[in-house]
């Protein structure tokens, strides 16, 4: 498996292998982590796994119960990607040089792709095709708000849509809260003219998303486009 955008604490690779025997590759464009961090969230995560899991699943307990104890000890990153079977690579280019054709069964990411301006995205649409074997899974959760809004919740979720790109550019195009603005649909577009070939789609509308006045970009978007803030994407190869 292949993790995009792995973060601070590789939360959602780690979460998997509470379950799973993966082999993961953590992908990053920059070292954030923190081991502290790692072991305080991990390990309050398998506390709530171990409570609420029953039934036919309880055999987890002592399996989750193993990982977390491993998690909890390490003395240092490596030690943890020996013993979880792991790596972690980071690119500050983004640049997947040395990664092999039809390598993974899954490529996954969760609230990354919306921080990936569409020209990588362009880019990088068929280098994924190409490192994902036939038959494999291409997954994704995609954050579609204006990210601002979740400081402001008095703010429409897509604020962002008032702005030109011009506008947009010159107050926030190069943040740290930087985010492309794609919709649903634009998604929908790069992934499948590369060769994917989508298997569900499951989006979060809200109604009151949309400002009052918005920008001519988007003014030929549908209604249902505009007001979708997530959406949960599985394509296959």
């Amino acid at each position: 498996m292949l993790e995009l955008g792995t973060g601070w604490t590789h939360f959602y690779s780690l979460f998997l292998r509470y379950f799973f025997d993966n082999e993961i590759v953590l992908f990053d464009i920059q070292d954030n982590r923190n081991l502290a961090a790692v072991k305080k969230r991990m390990g309050k995560l398998a506390d709530g796994l171990i409570r609420d899991i029953s039934g036919e699943a309880a055999w987890n307990k002592l399996r989750i119960e193993k990982i977390k104890d491993v998690i909890s000890t390490v003395p240092n990153f490596q030690t943890l990607y020996d013993k979880l079977n792991m790596k972690y690579v980071v690119s500050p280019t983004g640049s997947f040089l040395g990664f092999g054709e039809n390598e993974y069964d899954v490529i996954f990411s969760m609230d990354v792709l919306e921080h990936i301006s569409k020209d990588q995205l362009d880019e990088n649409s068929p280098i994924m095709y190409r490192l994902l074997r036939p038959g494999g899974l291409f997954i994704h959760q995609i954050g579609l708000d204006d990210h601002i809004a979740h400081y402001a919740p008095r703010m429409p979720k897509k604020n962002y849509l008032r702005y030109s790109e011009k506008a947009w550019g010159m107050m926030f195009g190069k943040t740290v809260q930087f985010i492309n603005r794609l919709q649903i649909s634009d998604y929908l577009e790069i992934f499948e003219k590369n060769g994917f070939q989508v298997l569900d789609c499951v989006v979060d509308v809200d109604s009151n998303s949309v400002p009052e006045k918005i920008s001519l970009k988007y003014v030929n978007y549908s209604i249902n486009d505009l007001e979708t803030v997530r959406a949960k994407v599985v394509y296959t190869k």
